[in-house]
């Protein structure tokens, strides 16, 4: 029997991404996502942060390292996964995270006037990203990954 292991998520960047490379060059990205809803307490409605751990890999996670930063609105899909690692004084600990498969870039909180960061900055990198992730969303996909246009296009 099939079963399904997708998550949707779109929200906010909490931070800027963090970046490394593996011994075998692969670029591997984390980034938190909140996600906000509403829960009513009484009479007065309250909004709710969830915190989300999301994990990109190859071109996603250069994507990610070039383009995105706090702040910035994000729609994902991916898949949960479910790890866990001993700390320094031998407690298990358990993580959750969004192994990334789709991503699209829905623009910045404010992509004008945003001062230099550890990545450089200035107006170049202010139009690039705007180009990116403006006029409209940009879409990536994780090698492998079939377009649903693609199907579309088939004649059965």
């Amino acid at each position: 029997m099939k079963s399904v292991n997708q998550a949707q998520l779109l929200g906010h960047v909490g931070s800027d991404p963090e970046v490394r490379t593996t011994q075998s060059g692969t670029k591997v990205a984390n980034v938190s996502l909140a996600t906000n809803h509403r829960v009513r307490r009484g009479e007065d409605w309250e909004d709710q942060t969830a915190w989300h751990r999301l994990t990109l890999f190859g071109r996603l996670a250069e994507v990610v390292e070039e383009y995105v930063r706090k702040g910035d609105r994000l729609f994902v899909e991916g898949r949960i996964d479910y790890s866990e690692s001993k700390d320094a004084e031998g407690n298990v600990r358990y993580f959750t995270a969004v192994i990334v498969s789709e991503l699209v870039l829905l623009g910045s909180a404010s992509c004008e006037g945003r001062p230099e960061g550890p990545r450089g900055g200035g107006k170049r990198e202010t139009t690039q990203r705007r180009q990116a992730a403006g006029r409209g969303a940009s879409m990536f996909r994780s090698p492998g990954q079939r377009s649903q246009e693609a199907d579309d296009d088939l004649p059965f």
